[in-house]
């Protein structure tokens, strides 16, 4: 039980990450847009993520470039970044769209510090759930016999054990993405 508990815990962490990649901090990371659902009409209206649609990079700090594979969807990945609402103006050459990072301002970061809060907490929920999940499973070994108390007893403490350590590491990305956010 504690393995089914690691294996979803994992994946409730790697959530936890992926949002956070997502979150705006001052430099241009290409995670910001990689996530972007482009509806592709060439392609008979199929819905594609930007990353499978082209190649992004940030040359410098406060720029990302977007380079289509097939520069036909150039006009649908333009669209979709201006509909992705990121506070990103899209500037489109002929073969590349570049997305110039503006500043956050000191109102702005504090936003996000807000976000990175209520993500942290969110996925806190969600742990919280899952040890409660496991817990009742082992707990009901009980009523079906051949587990000692003790063993019960072990298996819960182990399981605690482990959403400490979870815990511990959730702190520990939320302090990073709040520095990074704060770093001017």
């Amino acid at each position: 039980m504690l393995d089914d508990f690691q294996a979803k815990a994992e994946k409730v962490i790697n959530h936890f990450k992926d949002e956070l990649r997502q979150i705006r901090t001052g430099r241009a990371q290409p995670a910001l847009v990689e996530g972007v659902v482009v509806e592709v009409e060439s392609y008979g209206g199929a819905k594609m993520r930007l990353q499978d649609l082209a190649t992004i990079s940030a040359p410098e700090a406060s720029l990302l470039l977007v380079q289509p594979f097939d520069p036909s969807v150039i006009k649908d990945i333009e669209r979709a970044l201006h509909a992705a609402n990121l506070g990103l103006s899209p500037a489109t050459d002929q073969q590349v769209i570049r997305l110039v990072m503006p500043p956050l301002t000191a109102e702005r970061r504090q936003q996000m510090i807000k976000l990175v809060a209520q993500k942290v907490e969110e996925t806190r929920i969600a742990i919280r759930n899952l040890r409660t999940q496991i817990k009742e499973e082992i707990e009901s070994q009980a009523d079906e016999g051949g587990v000692s108390e003790d063993d019960i007893k072990r298996q819960v403490e182990q399981l605690q054990n482990e959403v400490d350590k979870l815990n511990e590491q959730i702190e520990q990305l939320k302090v990073e993405k709040e520095a990074e956010l704060t770093t001017v």
